[in-house]
């Protein structure tokens, strides 16, 4: 019985840890709250950290590879539009 409480606690919850972060709503950038350098850093750190999930949900076979390249694509125009606004602010 011992022996079933450790294998359960030592395998079951990395794993339940490591899956809720997928199981949670995704992160959504804010819609335009201001032009500002600090508001624009923060949306591409947004964007990087959706890209990152994408790219982890795509290596689990979550994301279909057409719907992968897509998407990535929009997010990364997005952050070369928004480092572009920065430069202009610079």
């Amino acid at each position: 019985m011992l022996t079933t409480i450790v294998l359960l606690f030592v395998f079951a919850v990395p794993v339940i840890f490591a899956v809720q972060p997928m199981l949670g709503p995704r992160l959504t950038i804010p819609q335009d709250t201001g032009r500002s350098p600090e508001s624009l850093k923060r949306k591409k750190q947004l964007l990087y950290r959706q890209i990152k999930e994408l790219e982890l949900e795509h290596g689990l076979g979550l994301v279909p590879e057409n719907e992968f390249n897509t998407l990535r694509q929009e997010l990364k125009k997005q952050v070369s539009e928004i480092m572009e606004a920065i430069r202009k602010h610079s």
